[in-house]
């Protein structure tokens, strides 16, 4: 690893570097790394549809494949298998309803303001995404343990901050 110790005279090149890269703007993402994210956004909207009308063990990577006119192959590029798929999903959605609890409106004004709040947004986010929490509590059991350790932890997070807002 680089050394962050000093340099005759000034700071080290490591430390230069880091305050040189923090005053940089971010980087905007590659195209490689925007399709990719597209593919694996489309691959999860497929499998969720599937999954919220097959069930997880109606469900096969081909259908998934079919859905998406795509061939399997295509799918594993991302994902080891079916259950890697659900766990994406879930992952994703817990994630993005954790993104709601930082949202400005639910962090300003009276608990019940910010209760509201949240709950505006969040009845919003599941009308757009019907079924999504009905799926996640009837097929997590078809998660492996370290899988289900991951989503357990996320909802924990989730549980915690809803609960600083009010």
């Amino acid at each position: 690893p680089p050394s962050h110790k000093a340099v005759a005279g000034g700071e080290g090149e490591a430390a230069r570097a880091v305050r040189k890269k923090a005053a940089e703007p971010p980087a905007e993402p590659s195209l490689h790394d925007e399709l990719r994210t597209l593919k694996i956004e489309r691959i999860l909207q497929a499998a969720g549809r599937l999954f919220m009308q097959r069930g997880f063990v109606g469900t096969t990577m081909d259908a998934i494949a079919e859905q998406l006119k795509m061939t399997k192959p295509f799918i594993y590029q991302f994902f080891d298998n079916k259950h890697a798929v659900l766990a994406a999903i879930c992952d994703r959605e817990l994630r993005e309803s954790l993104l709601l609890l930082s949202d400005p409106a639910t962090n300003s004004g009276s608990p019940e303001e910010r209760l509201a709040a949240f709950m505006s947004t969040a009845m919003r986010r599941n009308i757009a995404n019907r079924g999504l929490w009905t799926l996640m509590a009837s097929e997590e059991k078809h998660l492996p343990k370290e899988m289900l350790a991951d989503i357990r932890g996320l909802e924990m997070q989730f549980h915690i901050r809803l609960s600083a807002i009010i």
